[in-house]
């Protein structure tokens, strides 16, 4: 992008700054680079500046250079694309070809202005109108191609795949909020000890759930008893799920299984999710709420909670089963 669009238009600025305001300086204090007819002379206005200017020989040989270098970068990008067209829109050509196209367009050149003798000026005057005219009919397709375009940009977007990634569970903060609301108190032990509760029954729930819901996703009916259960367990019939993009570029295929799988490193990550600021106005915002209660969370279940996995599975809720009973002991 730096290349092709701003660096010209940076370099073009400057020249006409420079070089432009440098002009018009010396015409209106000299009144050396008009004509004496009073026009400008296109081909040797560039010329008499720098002639006005020191070491005029020496920036008036660069400035040849210059002129030649855009000549035949000019004819050798027209000779490649009319090359290409010959081929049929083959970005690879043979250079024979394209050596025939620069020669010929040299050629052409040469003639009109051999032919045109002192009226050269007006016989290239004619080969631009000639030229614009016989582009006018390829607007209208250039228009048509725009069409087409936008029309390609409309079906690729409503028929790319949206890559996501599942999971039946709530977020750590979700589930410590729901154990506040449940608890009816900030108090940290009630939270605990709701918040087990809730975990316990997450996970018999998700273990039954995502049973059913696998055998639905493979193509089997499930059971009227799993649909029952399923139901009285989530309150309808119903399953909710938490669904988060995953960027194309994140996803994998196994070359064993042929199964679409994603890299964590590669997905969409917060800029910000390992920073933790010490500070009141961190503790009462969103996300410092959000941190204190993953915190809390992670010293709930660290230890004796049961963790769902990302496939429904449920480890062993035995522990919390002990700690419910040494609370109840101990009240």
């Amino acid at each position: 992008m730096f290349g092709v669009l701003l660096a010209p238009t940076i370099i073009a600025i400057i020249w006409f700054t420079i070089f432009g305001s440098s002009g018009i300086w010396y015409q209106v204090t000299e009144n050396v680079m008009l004509e004496d007819d009073g026009s400008v002379g296109t081909d040797t206005a560039l010329f008499t500046l720098l002639g006005q200017l020191p070491l005029a020989s020496i920036t008036a040989f660069v400035a040849v250079l210059v002129i030649i270098f855009f000549f035949i970068t000019s004819a050798d990008s027209g000779s490649l694309v009319v090359d290409v067209l010959a081929y049929g829109g083959r970005p690879e050509t043979p250079r024979l070809t394209r050596v025939f196209w620069t020669v010929l367009i040299a050629v052409a050149s040469i003639v009109l202005l051999t032919a045109g003798g002192e009226a050269a000026d007006a016989a290239l005057r004619v080969l631009q109108v000639a030229s614009i005219s016989a582009a006018a009919p390829l607007s209208i397709v250039l228009v048509l191609a725009m069409i087409a375009q936008i029309r390609v940009y409309h079906y690729e977007g409503a028929t790319m795949p949206r890559y996501v990634r599942i999971r039946p569970q709530a977020s750590k903060s979700a589930l410590v909020s729901a154990a506040r609301d449940v608890a009816g108190s900030d108090e940290e032990a009630a939270v605990k000890r709701t918040l087990r509760q809730i975990l316990s029954a997450q996970s018999r729930s998700l273990a039954g759930s995502m049973g059913a819901t696998s055998a639905t996703f493979g193509g089997l009916s499930s059971s009227k008893a799993q649909d029952d259960a399923a139901a009285g367990r989530n309150g309808s019939d119903d399953m909710v799920f938490a669904v988060h993009d995953i960027p194309a570029s994140a996803t994998t295929v196994n070359r064993e299984t042929g199964v679409i799988d994603w890299d964590r490193e590669d997905a969409y990550h917060d800029p910000i999710e390992h920073e933790v600021f010490e500070t009141p106005e961190y503790a009462e915002s969103a996300a410092g709420q959000q941190y204190a209660s993953e915190q809390l969370y992670e010293e709930t279940v660290s230890s004796s909670i049961p963790i769902v996995s990302a496939d429904g599975s449920a480890e062993s809720d035995s522990d919390a089963d002990a700690d419910d009973s040494e609370e109840k002991r101990d009240s």
